[in-house]
């Protein structure tokens, strides 16, 4: 008779009356047809050195299931071990979730990246919040009181309906207005630090005098500098999904993939915010301007049309 463990040991007896020995083994568990057991026989016919090496694979009298108490421990000790395994695993996020902010608090690349996130979002939630607003204004495949339809296909935006369109320029007239704000107010904030910047390394001289808004030595660390330049590289995300899904235009894309480009590097960088930030105040002083005439072309707004054409005009050739 062969009884098995699941801790790997096993006994073997024999019996004989009075002439029966008794047979232990032990060691790691073993697969069956390869399970090689050592006998230490003792009795009186043991001795002292013996031992005996019985190959049990060709035996099938010795192949018997474990006792049903055997297996009910096996599954027990299986269940606490999944137990354990969970509390680890719970420990260990635990503790990483506890160190998170420590970890983000030391990364300056990491929290540039979430704040990129975090305003593409918010500009996304701008466009989304516009086309529902809309939807309520003019329901779906019915046209405005002037007879424009704002759900068919538009050649002039690549098949883009007016609906979209209108949507996507509603964010982009948010981030103008507000990018233009925020940059002058930055500008106007840090000039003094950009004068002593630009005296000390100039980069560009004019009349023998240096410019304080061409000093790129100027640190991203001031206070709001980094953030702007967060701000717009979330816009041109947010910008740049919208019109590779809506408007394939390949100078749209261009151009927001060459700021991306040149923005990204000097954000994870110690300087160059006054360049990218002076560079924005003029890009954005007439991009409202820009969007109010481009929408009032599309809608077929003639009157608004012409007298927004004048001051666009002037604003685009000056800046």
């Amino acid at each position: 008779l062969i009884e098995r463990s699941l801790l790997g040991f096993a006994r073997a007896e024999r019996g004989a009356g009075s002439r029966a020995h008794v047979a232990y083994a032990g060691g790691r568990r073993r697969a069956p047809h390869a399970a090689k057991l050592v006998l230490h026989r003792r009795g009186h016919h043991s001795c002292a050195a013996g031992q005996r090496v019985k190959q049990y694979s060709g035996c099938q009298r010795y192949r018997r299931e474990p006792p049903a108490h055997y297996a009910a421990a096996a599954t027990f000790q299986r269940g606490e071990l999944d137990v354990v395994t969970m509390s680890l695993r719970a420990t260990h996020l635990s503790i990483t979730l506890e160190r998170l902010p420590e970890w983000f608090q030391s990364h300056d690349r990491a929290q540039s990246l979430l704040r990129v996130g975090a305003w593409a979002g918010a500009y996304y939630a701008v466009h989304r919040a516009t086309y529902a607003l809309s939807l309520l204004a003019a329901p779906k495949h019915k046209r405005t009181p002037g007879g424009v339809d704002l759900d068919g296909p538009v050649p002039r935006y690549a098949g883009c309906s007016l609906r979209k369109v209108a949507a996507a320029r509603a964010a982009s007239f948010v981030h103008a207005v507000g990018s233009f704000a925020w940059n002058a107010r930055l500008m106007r904030r840090h000039w003094g630090v950009l004068r002593d910047v630009a005296q000390r390394r100039p980069v560009v001289r004019l009349l023998g005098r240096a410019l304080p808004l061409l000093a790129y030595d100027a640190s991203n660390d001031l206070p709001g500098a980094r953030e702007a330049l967060c701000c717009s590289l979330g816009y041109f995300v947010q910008e740049l999904a919208h019109v590779l899904g809506n408007e394939p235009d390949p100078v749209f894309v261009a151009h927001h993939v060459a700021y991306m480009t040149a923005t990204l590097p000097i954000v994870f960088s110690q300087r160059g915010w006054a360049m990218v930030s002076l560079a924005t105040l003029l890009a954005e002083v007439t991009n409202p301007l820009q969007l109010s005439w481009e929408l009032a072309r599309a809608f077929g707004c003639e009157s608004i049309y012409d007298a927004l054409s004048p001051p666009f005009t002037f604003g685009f050739a000056v800046c």
